[in-house]
């Protein structure tokens, strides 16, 4: 499958598989996600850097606007809260700062209906704010 099929598959639901770079990199998240919570940040800027996407800023939600205009990684757009925790492995899920949730959060699916940041945990699927979704290019 093309990689533009696959961005359409998954818009849909229906990708079912990763890219090389997207199983690097999660498998990287997965093996570096030492913390206990409230870095998830820097430990996600430091598996992008992997793929050679460097973030700068504080906070997990100033990542959105940092990845929408890098060429590694390019926006799913339509992606329903059902379907994050159905994400392939490499999809990196952006959060947006809210009252509760001032920094917002950043993770990286592990494709197994788990996320890596800081920590690993099930997907969040419902952290009270808007998200956006991004790939790897070769997705």
């Amino acid at each position: 499958v093309t990689g533009l099929r696959k961005i359409e598959n998954l818009r849909h639901g229906s990708l079912n598989g990763s890219s090389s770079t997207g199983l690097a990199l999660s498998k990287y998240a997965e093996d570096n996600a030492t913390g206990s919570g409230g870095e998830c940040y820097r430990y996600v800027a430091d598996a992008l850097d992997q793929i050679g996407v460097y973030l700068t800023g504080e906070s997990a939600y100033m990542a959105a606007d940092q990845l929408k205009r890098n060429r590694k990684v390019r926006e799913v757009r339509g992606v329903t809260r059902e379907q994050l925790s159905t994400l392939p492995a490499g999809a990196i899920v952006v959060w947006n700062c809210s009252a509760d949730h001032p920094d917002g959060h950043i993770s990286i699916s592990l494709g197994n209906g788990r996320e890596a940041s800081d920590l690993i945990r099930d997907q969040i699927t419902d952290y009270g704010t808007d998200y956006c979704v991004f790939v790897p290019s070769d997705m």
